[in-house]
């Protein structure tokens, strides 16, 4: 129960970081490189993952996560010590539908930690 809570709280907070960099920047969102798929799999999710993390890997206190927002899901990473998204580096995927093992990782969350 304590861990649904904090995945919860981590997930939310990530989520309104993410929406407060988008307002205060409103070109951010257009400037993310975007992939559009009928079906978007788990291992699409992955392979665009390792895309991104290729040259310079996970910084330090920083997760690789899987954001859903508004129909669309963004690739990014997670500031553990500010608690906030990173600007920069993002892959947004934009999909008609997702798989069913995509589905069940998510459940009823809105950030899906990928690799810490």
């Amino acid at each position: 129960m304590e861990k649904i809570i904090i995945g919860t709280v981590v997930g939310g907070l990530a989520v309104y970081g993410f929406f407060y960099l988008l307002r205060n920047n409103k070109n951010e969102l257009e400037n993310i490189e975007t992939k559009k798929y009928d079906i978007l799999k788990f291992s699409d999710v992955i392979s665009l993952s390792k895309e991104l993390t290729k040259e310079t890997g996970i910084p330090v206190n920083q997760d690789l996560v899987l954001l859903k927002i508004n129909g669309d899901y963004i690739i990014t990473f997670y500031d553990n010590t500010k608690s906030e998204i990173v600007e920069g580096k993002a892959i947004k995927l934009q999909c008609n539908v997702i798989d069913e093992s995509l589905r069940l990782a998510f459940g009823d969350k809105d950030m899906l930690i990928i690799e810490k």
